[in-house]
């Protein structure tokens, strides 16, 4: 069942939009209005597979339902998308938690199943940019935003712009390298994120109460 939160009866007279975030564990999705007021979220397993289809059928169903219970009209979704993102080609470029969606065109395929116009970008970078407008980031120029979940991503800000960088990747600093034979997360070895991300907590944990 999604979280259903009390709506004040002027959130209706909004624009009304499906976010979605999807996590290498969680996909998260919720309808949040045009000031960045949320009206309902729920959050759901990933699909172990990780495959396009099974994540897909996963945000349908759970958009759907939340549609239908809480009896709004949706103009668009936003869409928070692991890895690095391609803005001009509306692509997925890599994300190692997804390792078969490599340059999948991943916002025509959410518009489409959802019969919905959608923009994208990474998720880290759309988190940052929440806070930027309605949150801790509100009133500051320069800042960064980190996200620690199954990976370990961050997000920008210089003189109030997102920095994205020469490829796209700028926040993504889970890929920086610690050491030279530390873990290896996506086939590079001793990254930030494999000693903090979820790959790192359960190898701690593992050590601590060994089966």
């Amino acid at each position: 069942m999604s979280k259903k939160i009390p709506i004040p009866s002027n959130y209706m007279s909004e624009a009304v939009a499906l976010g979605i975030d999807i996590g290498g564990t969680n996909t998260k999705i919720g309808l949040v209005t045009r000031s960045g007021k949320l009206i309902a979220k729920e959050t759901t397993s990933t699909p172990d597979s990780h495959s396009i289809e099974d994540v897909l059928r996963v945000i349908v169903q759970v958009s759907a339902e939340l549609i239908s219970s809480n009896q709004v009209a949706i103009e668009g979704v936003g869409i928070g998308a692991p890895g690095v993102v391609d803005l001009a080609c509306e692509r997925v470029v890599e994300a190692p938690s997804f390792p078969t969606w490599d340059n999948i065109p991943l916002r025509k395929l959410i518009s489409d199943a959802l019969n919905l116009p959608a923009v994208m970008d990474n998720d880290v970078n759309a988190f940052g940019i929440g806070e930027h407008l309605w949150g801790a980031g509100v009133g500051l120029t320069d800042f960064i935003a980190i996200a620690i979940g199954t990976g370990v991503g961050g997000s920008i800000f210089i003189n109030g712009e997102l920095y994205r960088g020469a490829t796209g990747a700028a926040g993504e600093l889970g890929f920086t390298i610690l050491t030279p034979d530390g873990p290896a997360v996506g086939g590079i070895v001793g990254v930030l994120e494999g000693y903090i991300g979820r790959r790192g907590f359960d190898r701690e944990v593992a050590k601590l109460f060994p089966t």
